[in-house]
């Protein structure tokens, strides 16, 4: 269609063209980001230019590039190449924060997969628990809390605490690289006689960063790199004191004492999996020889 000395082209022509669905250019026309230069009101057909089908063009390019709508009709009211250089930058970079993140949740879920294979292939072997053992635990970081929690008795884990350090780790850009710990500051097996307890309330990491500001004493340090009486308890948390009685008979029928807090790392916790017999906790005793 010609009117005047430009050619007009129908919006099933600019839909098939510039490869955008009629629909879209019918909100484009309802946003008045793209109005059409013709509108016939008898048959409410839209008729648009050969200059509209450039900026057609334009507009594609641009939202393939993943500019949004509104930024779209800033430039086409600007319509400079510096607005459009800085638009370029802009997404660069935002583009640049989205790849940092999903590098780290890739880490962070393949992490997450180790974790949870190595307590699979631990359930596989329950009959060999609780699989007491001695061993050189290799140093890590972990990023939590130490608190004194009174009238303490760890019948369940709090939960509410460990999704408070892991949101902490992620906002303070720490990598989340391995399972949640908690460390009992108490005299052995303290934590079961509902008595005042100081707890650390951890998630391990993949960088040392010191005492982190205004959070409360949230603090990365240094956990291992010592050697300790390590077993592996499945099942109910709430029998896990049967693994300690058992841990201890252990160290004492084998001529060592214990050096240092009690630590549970949780393998495959309940907030991995609601099925208490699918949990893993494996429980860490420093060690010393008895002289």
């Amino acid at each position: 269609m010609k009117e005047g000395e430009g050619a007009l082209h129908s919006i099933g022509e600019v839909s098939r063209v510039c490869k955008i669905p009629v629909k879209t250019l019918r909100y484009y026309d309802q946003i008045g980001l793209l109005k059409p230069a013709v509108r016939k009101e008898s048959s409410k057909y839209r008729y648009y230019s050969d200059d509209q089908l450039q900026r057609v063009f334009i507009i594609r390019r641009l939202r393939l590039l993943g500019i949004g709508i509104r930024e779209i009709q800033k430039l086409v009211e600007d319509e400079s190449a510096e607005a459009l250089a800085d638009l370029a930058a802009s997404k660069v970079q935002e583009i640049e924060r989205r790849i940092d993140t999903l590098e780290r949740l890739s880490l962070e879920l393949t992490v997450f997969e180790n974790r949870i294979r190595k307590g699979a292939e631990l359930i596989g072997r329950k009959g060999e628990a609780p699989n007491i053992r001695r061993e050189f635990l290799p140093e890590i970081t972990l990023f939590g809390r130490s608190e004194l929690m009174p009238f303490y008795i760890n019948e369940e884990v709090n939960l509410n605490r460990w999704i408070e350090i892991n949101e902490e780790a992620r906002d303070m850009d720490q990598s989340v690289t391995g399972p949640f710990y908690i460390i009992y500051h108490t005299g052995f097996m303290g934590q079961f006689l509902s008595q005042d307890c100081k707890v650390e309330f951890s998630v391990q990491v993949g960088s040392r960063a010191g005492r982190t500001a205004d959070t409360g004493g949230a603090l990365s340090h240094p956990f291992g790199g010592f050697p300790a009486v390590t077993a592996v308890h499945i099942g109910d948390y709430g029998a896990i004191i049967q693994t300690y009685v058992a841990m201890n008979r252990w160290i004492q029928k084998h001529g060592l004492r214990i050096a240092g807090p009690a630590t549970e790392e949780f393998i495959i916790s309940p907030i991995d999996l609601e099925k208490k017999e699918e949990q893993v906790t494996r429980i860490i005793l420093p060690v010393e020889e008895i002289e």
